[in-house]
């Protein structure tokens, strides 16, 4: 007996205390959201690789994942770490979005920074700092200050996202890293993937019983994109893949210590509603580097690129002239729309200013344009023109263009064609909407990557790319309207999208063929009136020509919706299949369903409506299987929160239904 009990004094005195020192036994270390919802743990393995795991309520939703950098100089740092200290902090705040979902956004975590070494030479030190939220939880690396980071190369990422289970997924494969990020989003599931496999941000991962994640990032500065592939030899696992620097042999981030990564964003939620209802993207975004944002205004665009300038007026021509811009601009200033884009032809040919920007000169309009006379001619009808910019045309003058376009009088610029978010690129991005804001001018990123929460940093970003939108009618047949349902729960989770809205030359799927001169899309005109509301966008394009919207009583649908939100409430859906997204603007409702090709009858209880009475006025599709599917039902109808509407969708259809306060 005496000798039992010196063994158990030799495991409690010496060797656990032994293991706790050398990092082999550790208890993990936790940390929940403010309210429970959420909770995030860390823990060093056997081999001092540090390794976290995610809990929603008491369901493991993310297990045992590893964490680590490698880098150029000195290989893989994610082994033989012991743990030198942690802190713990949380933070409750309130912070006001200028434009977006909603006006008022809460700022509410708890969060650890564990602060770690390698045991053994050269003894570098990262930290890695865990933040829950209720809507999901985030971490990040720091590489604090010291000689050996001083520059230092990261060739590679490996952090993981290990699932329970293999997990249905939406997810946008590229096929290389030069991309503009406007795939489709695959329904597959995560062993689907492989390790070559490049999938853009985010994710979405829906289990089996009903709870859905989307892995994203946010804050991405000084740093690489991340994309996803599988981590070979782990069932159910994706792992982080940056994008490489161009011509750089494979390294990814050139920097100096001490230097954050962005936050890798785990977002979960019940249903996919609550994903698209979260601000957690922004909330881990760094604050606005604009003092005064009040001159950013939200709005929509006409956008004649799209209808390859038609006009019906009478020496007006089907192409870009300044007579064809005055069309555009009069039929804005009547509408009470504040933009018109002018397309690349202002100064070059549109093929060629595209193959070979570097051949044109931003301060040298097209003089048949004659544009100085067009931004008079806007000005005095209170229209801003937007211009559209090849990048690498920006890039080469953007030391003195931005003036010049102030100068003329220029609202804002749509930059086009970036192609990539490696890490010149996403800082490259910076400096151009650091630029524009000096000179005020808003700007539309497309050919460009996800959002991050960049619209809070810099507010005069107003909208980005990264979607298969209306533009791909005019040479694909891929803009489906199940496509148009995936999106609200895939990519507009990252942020606002320019998917260009409001196609009135509707046709059914197996009536729709491309045409680049004049475009048709494969949904119901009421699914486009709908995606003003069910799409987030500061920046919203009314795509269609003039003549397609005259005379037509549900353009005044369009013309009423705002570009950005008081509150957003997503009232239904399932991923592919169908959305319903309630907005609030001042003391207005707008709600906007729409569905895939399976007809949909919904009841939506009015709730959010609160004890008021509402006059609403609703955009239906025209019933029964051969509808014609350019046709509006408009009806009118006195409601409160206490009433459930009634929502008759066709195939391929929507429906949109503003809400005014009854006086």
């Amino acid at each position: 007996m005496r000798k039992v009990w010196i063994g158990v004094c030799i495991v409690l005195f010496v060797v656990i205390p032994l293991l706790i020192y050398t990092g082999r036994y550790q208890k993990p270390i936790r940390v929940a959201s403010p309210g429970y919802a959420a909770e995030i743990s860390f823990r060093l393995d056997e081999e001092g690789t540090p390794r976290y795991s995610v809990l929603y309520g008491k369901t493991p939703v993310v297990i045992d994942s590893p964490l680590g950098l490698e880098f150029r100089q000195g290989g893989l740092l994610a082994q033989n770490l012991e743990r030198t200290g942690f802190e713990r902090r949380g933070g409750d705040g309130e912070y006001t979005l200028p434009f977006g979902k909603q006006r008022k956004a809460r700022d509410r975590y708890n969060e650890i920074t564990v602060s770690l070494k390698e045991k053994v030479k050269p003894h570098r030190r990262i930290d890695v700092i865990l933040r829950a939220y209720d809507d999901g939880v985030a971490f990040r690396y720091v590489i604090p200050r010291q000689k050996l980071f001083r520059p230092f190369e990261i060739v590679a990422e490996w952090s993981a996202f290990r699932f329970p289970d293999n997990h249905s997924c939406w997810a946008q494969r590229l096929d290389r890293w030069v991309s503009a990020f406007d795939r489709p989003y695959d329904a597959i599931s995560i062993d689907d993937l492989r390790p070559e496999s490049i999938v853009a941000l985010p994710i979405m991962i829906r289990r089996g019983d009903g709870i859905t994640l989307a892995v994203t990032e946010a804050d991405l500065a000084g740093y690489a994109g991340m994309s996803l592939g599988a981590l070979g030899g782990s069932a159910h696992t994706l792992v982080s893949k940056l994008s490489p620097l161009p011509d750089s042999g494979g390294v990814c981030v050139r920097a100096d210590s001490p230097h954050r990564t962005p936050w890798r964003v785990i977002m979960i939620g019940r249903t996919p509603g609550d994903l698209v209802e979260s601000t957690i993207v922004t909330n881990l975004a760094r604050e606005s580097e604009i003092g005064d944002a009040d001159w950013v205004k939200p709005g929509l665009a006409l956008f004649p690129w799209w209808p390859d300038y038609r006009s019906d007026a009478p020496g007006v021509p089907n192409r870009m002239t300044f007579e064809n811009q005055k069309y555009y601009v009069d039929f804005a200033a009547a509408g009470g729309i504040p933009y018109v884009e002018i397309g690349p032809s202002w100064y070059g040919p549109e093929h060629a200013v595209a193959a070979n920007p570097d051949s044109f000169d931003l301060a040298k309009p097209d003089p048949k344009l004659r544009l100085p006379e067009l931004f008079d001619y806007a000005r005095e009808r209170g229209v801003g023109l937007l211009l559209w910019t090849h990048w690498r045309n920006v890039d080469r003058q953007i030391d003195s263009i931005f003036a010049v376009f102030e100068r003329w009088g220029a609202a804002g610029v749509k930059i086009d064609r970036m192609n990539r978010d490696d890490q010149a690129m996403v800082e490259w991005q910076e400096t151009a909407l650091r630029a524009a804001a000096e000179h005020r001018l808003v700007v539309s990123f497309h050919g460009a990557s996800k959002e991050t929460g960049l619209r809070r940093t810099w507010p005069n970003l107003l909208t980005c790319d990264a979607v298969r939108g209306n533009e791909h009618n005019k040479w694909s047949d891929r803009v489906t309207s199940e496509h148009n349902v995936t999106i609200p729960f895939t990519r507009m989770l990252a942020g606002p999208m320019d998917y260009a809205p409001g196609g009135f030359d509707n046709a059914r799927p197996g009536e729709f063929a491309a045409d680049y001169s004049a475009p048709k899309v494969m949904t119901t005109r009421c699914q486009q009136l709908a995606m003003y509301v069910v799409y987030e966008s500061p920046l919203q394009a009314v795509c269609d020509w003039p003549g397609a919207y005259r005379g037509r009583p549900e353009f005044e649908f369009i013309r009423s919706v705002p570009a950005t939100w008081d509150e957003t409430k997503a009232l239904d859906g399932a991923i592919g299949d169908y959305a319903v997204v309630a907005r609030r603007s001042d003391k207005d409702w707008y709600l906007g369903a729409m569905t895939d090709g399976t007809p949909r009858r919904l009841a939506v209880p009015l709730a959010f409506l609160g004890r008021d009475r509402y006059d609403a006025t609703v955009y239906a599709d025209s019933p029964g299987a051969d509808a014609d599917p350019k046709e509006v039902l408009v009806s009118q109808r006195r409601v409160t929160g206490a009433d459930t509407l009634a929502i008759d969708m066709a195939a391929d259809g929507g429906c949109a239904v503003r809400f005014e306060r009854a006086k």
